[in-house]
């Protein structure tokens, strides 16, 4: 996926987090923060203010804001807020958050008159009102934790970002309107403050609702805020993190009226950013729902992946879960800009997003909304999403393998000039740096000519909204053919140089046709199918020595076993086998059929690519043998001592995605994550298998079985040898168990 964020820098002592911000007037009636400012209702009040309604954010002198601590009955789990910070795409049972190490966990958003709903990644227009409210849940468990049982002292300031530092908001006794001054060294900073005995025993979270009051002219603001944990040994601070950066949250306002075309424009589309592009930034999001229950299902089959009622996808199912957690993360930290780069050209051009949606213009989106511009992120969140993991899809690697690959500059001048103003214009411009360690997405709008050859493509840059001036320069001089674009791969991430010189790291013009409608990527009935996604070299081997995948001697794939299909989908290797069934007579797993499930299993070689595999070989199965039950699995193996890349690791599957086994195990952990999906019964099994793999005693091969009724589970070890000595482990000793059972009101994601 194209990256489209990097950490802020912060001051020592502090910890910058962005918050999402939410309406006035739902704070809760819980009771009152304890801040700086302590003055009288009649000193605070801001309802009919004296003075005019200019932002503090903009050098004006209006803005309030109340602070709340919020009781217990306040859970975050149970929070419908936006939520940012760190986002692991694995824990989906708890929404993502990290409970282990995470400090605080903000949600909110800023919410305008441009339509209901609240945006960690905020647009306006001049002369509107924005309100905001953020929220702060601290992490009791983990702060106690540092506090190691002394008193501690938890504060948290909100600040907005200028000019590379934070400001604070205080009110005096003088002013009851918000300023804003320096926060480092701040004592007249507005803060909540609270003590753990408090968060343990009271609280749950510190919210602040502000009202920003309007805005006169085009700009972008950031909001954050400082938390700071005071113990008698000392403090602690963090930076809370939406995966690679400092959470934040950004307001943009926006003008929404045509500009003009500079005049040596000698060819143009009719896309225009202060119409057409997004009013809000590219911020990224990590948030868990991100992309819902019902982009899932239609992307890989609403039977599949959902837990079904009344022809409607309830809940995703543990099939659902597997795919979201660990096939198809779905994980957008790094920003959005591929996903809004499309999603505005289609709306540009009344291109419908998803076959039988009826969408095709703004406002059905939002009846407010005449121009892109004037969507909220809300309205169009799924379909943004949808057109970012697009990319990853099969069509458009290989028009990035087969098309763009070698393309020169004055090539992808003459395609998007082709394709203006026709209905399959360029969406998207993909560039990378150099050392390809970052990537961005463009949408191209229009062409001139400055004279000698130098040439400029004006594009639409998410990260910045409204702005016109953006453009890639390209030298066009023969044999000496360049580009350069310097941008960042999300909004307020530090900018980086893209460029290339002819046909070496070529810009890669993608129509918006290739994104018109969604792959479906369900899986076929009487299949199993085969992920690898850790850097390995590896193949399968069905029972007649049929082999698909990497040849080791010529590392190039290869695929022969019948009825197989191997894929480069998601960025990683998939291969779908099928015509396949479950073995006659084989339920249970016993001594006496143990050598059947061997004989009729598939072997997987694995062999280490990259440092990472070494320590760590992952890999990933599915199966739908028959109607009745789904399974699939995330299998690890994790060594003690790093695996030698040029060694073969050897696994064995069986077709039903519930058998599986690692052969001459080296010291270290053997963990296998099942998802089995009863369907006839509409419930759903969670079961994650730890094994020891230091003392197996005379055996040198471990795996686990789970029963068809997905509930039960064997551990055992074996002789890889010979097949024999089949041996149960024991649970507590050996290996740890750890099942969940789930259904359509009880699944913790959808």
């Amino acid at each position: 996926m194209l990256p489209c964020n990097e950490a802020l820098p912060f001051r020592a002592m502090m910890l910058v987090v962005t918050l999402p911000l939410l309406l006035m007037g739902c704070h809760s009636d819980s009771d009152s923060v304890q801040s700086v400012y302590d003055g009288s209702e009649e000193d605070g009040g801001a309802s009919e203010p004296d003075v005019d309604r200019i932002s503090v954010l903009q050098g004006g002198t209006y803005g309030s804001v109340e602070i709340t601590l919020l009781d217990k009955s306040f859970g975050i789990l149970d929070e419908s807020l936006p939520s940012f910070g760190r986002y692991d795409p694995l824990q989906v049972f708890t929404k993502g958050l990290d409970f282990r190490q995470q400090v605080v966990f903000p949600f909110g958003g800023f919410s305008t008159t441009l339509g209901e709903g609240v945006h960690r990644s905020g647009n306006t227009v001049k002369h509107e009102p924005v309100t905001a409210l953020l929220r702060f849940y601290p992490n009791t468990d983990y702060l106690t934790q540092l506090a190691q049982g002394t008193e501690g002292v938890i504060i948290i300031t909100p600040v907005a970002e200028r000019d590379g530092l934070a400001h604070c908001f205080v009110q005096t006794n003088d002013n009851p309107s918000l300023a804003l001054q320096l926060s480092e060294g701040n004592d007249s900073c507005l803060k909540a403050r609270f003590t753990l005995e408090d968060l343990v025993n009271t609280y749950s979270a510190a919210e602040f609702a502000f009202d920003f009051g309007e805005f006169t002219e085009t700009s972008t603001f950031t909001l954050a805020a400082i938390f700071f944990l005071e113990v008698p040994t000392g403090s602690e601070d963090r930076v809370v993190l939406s995966n690679n950066g400092v959470a934040e949250i950004k307001l943009s306002v926006n003008e929404a009226v045509a500009t003009d075309l500079p005049s040596n424009v000698y060819a143009s589309g009719n896309f225009s950013p202060s119409l057409n592009g997004f009013g809000f930034s590219n911020l990224g999001d990590g948030s868990f729902d991100l992309f819902p229950k019902d982009l899932i299902a239609r992307q890989y089959g609403q039977d599949a992946v959902c837990f079904v009622e009344n022809e409607q996808c309830k809940a995703l199912n543990p099939y659902g879960l597997y795919i979201v957690s660990s096939l198809d993360p779905h994980d957008a930290s790094n920003g959005l800009c591929n996903g809004m780069a499309v999603a505005s050209t289609m709306l540009a051009n009344g291109i419908e997003p998803f076959p039988g949606s009826d969408k095709t213009l703004p406002i059905d989106y939002n009846p407010a909304a005449s121009n892109t511009i004037e969507l909220n992120y809300g309205d169009v969140r799924e379909f943004i999403a949808a057109k970012q993991i697009g990319q990853y899809r099969e069509a458009i690697a290989n028009h990035r393998r087969n098309y763009c690959s070698g393309l020169k500059p004055t090539q992808v001048l003459a395609e998007i000039e082709t394709r203006f103003d026709t209905d399959d214009p360029i969406a998207v411009i993909e560039i990378f740096t150099r050392a390809r360690e970052a990537g961005h997405a463009l949408t191209p709008y229009a062409l001139s000519d400055e004279g000698g050859n130098i040439r400029r493509i004006y594009v639409y840059d998410s990260n910045h909204p409204s702005d016109t001036s953006r453009f890639i320069e390209v030298d066009i001089t023969p044999g000496l053919e360049s580009w350069r674009y310097t941008g960042a791969v999300s909004a307020g991430a530090v900018e980086l140089l893209y460029d290339g010189v002819e046909s070496s790291n070529s810009m890669c013009p993608v129509p918006v046709s290739l994104y018109e409608t969604d792959e479906l990527l369900t899986q076929p009935a009487g299949s199993t199918r085969f992920i690898d996604q850790t850097g390995v070299n590896a193949q399968i081997v069905d029972n007649e020595d049929n082999i698909s995948g990497a040849d080791f001697e010529t590392l190039v794939n290869i695929n022969n076993i019948p009825g197989a299909t191997l894929q480069r989908v998601l960025g990683t290797n998939l291969l779908t086998i099928t015509g396949v069934s479950q073995p006659v007579g084989l339920s249970g797993l016993n001594t006496e059929n143990f050598s059947e499930y061997l004989d009729n299993s598939y072997l997987i070689r694995a062999q280490p690519v990259t440092e990472r595999a070494t320590q760590e070989l992952r890999f990933l199965q599915s199966s739908i043998l028959e109607s009745r039950l789904t399974s699939a699995y995330v299998t690890k193996l994790v060594p003690e001592e790093p695996l030698s890349r040029d060694e073969l690791q050897v696994f064995r599957a069986g077709a039903s995605a519930r058998f599986i086994t690692v052969e001459k195990v080296p010291d270290g952990l053997f963990a296998v994550k099942i998802f089995s999906t009863v369907n006839e019964t509409q419930i759903g099994y969670v079961a994650t298998v730890e094994v020891s793999t230091t003392a197996l005693g005379i055996n040198d091969s471990v795996g686990v079985f789970a029963a068809d009724d997905g509930a039960r589970y064997v551990v055992f070890s074996y002789d890889s040898a010979t097949g024999g000595n089949f041996t149960l482990l024991t649970e507590g000793v050996e290996y740890r168990l750890n099942l969940i059972t789930l259904d359509a009101a009880t699944v913790p994601v959808g």
